[in-house]
């Protein structure tokens, strides 16, 4: 194995680790907070393209799957009405998100700033993808 790959089960356990340890000590408010801190990685790191197992891939595969490792601890344990909220809450916190990196981007940097061409490069790519899945996302709340 190379060193993505050992990164990347090494990332897995801590991910999938992290949200058990969330839904232990906080129950169905931890995983809630833990599933928008998912959604929100989710969409900075699918930039971030790697390669493992001889495939090229984004580095958001394993944030988005524990999305759906949540939702369904949160299916099992409290009903699908509740995990239903997920998917609203994840849109919300990155609709805020997105509003509050545009507008924070709209601010003339001083001169000690080394961030705004990389933040505006990056949040404006972000906010595209965001834009892509409010679309999916209200095309499949029709189905």
């Amino acid at each position: 194995m190379y060193i993505n790959e050992w990164l990347w089960v090494i990332l897995m356990i801590t991910n999938f680790g992290l949200t058990l340890l969330a839904f232990r000590l906080w129950g169905k408010v931890g995983l809630f907070v833990f599933a928008i801190i998912s959604i929100i990685l989710t969409n900075i790191q699918a930039l971030k393209q790697v390669e493992l197992f001889g495939l090229n891939g984004s580095m958001s595969d394993i944030s988005y799957v524990s999305v759906y490792l949540i939702s369904d601890i949160l299916s099992e344990n409290y009903g699908k009405e509740t995990a239903k909220k997920i998917v609203g809450l994840g849109m919300f916190s990155m609709m805020v998100v997105s509003i509050i990196m545009y507008i924070s981007l709209l601010f003339i940097p001083n001169a000690y700033d080394e961030t705004q061409q990389a933040l505006s490069v990056y949040f404006f790519c972000i906010s595209s993808l965001i834009n892509r899945e409010r679309m999916c996302f209200f095309y499949f709340a029709t189905l």
